[in-house]
């Protein structure tokens, strides 16, 4: 295995707390500024889905379209 690849409980891991990290960062300063959470809720739920997308799908693809 390649010394640049990590492995995917690693990926996993850091897709999850860069998404609890995204997600409490943000709902505390939106929460300081009177915004509310249906205002920018589904911004966050993208971003949350892109990080675990990060931690669950494989690194390598096959060579299907080529």
């Amino acid at each position: 295995m390649d010394s640049n690849n990590q492995s995917m409980f690693t990926r996993i891991v850091y897709g999850t707390l860069s998404a609890i990290a995204i997600v409490y960062i943000t709902t505390q300063i939106f929460s300081f500024l009177g915004i509310g959470f249906d205002v920018y809720g589904i911004y966050i739920m993208y971003i949350v889905a892109l990080a675990l997308m990060y931690g669950f799908l494989p690194q390598n693809v096959g060579r299907m379209f080529n």
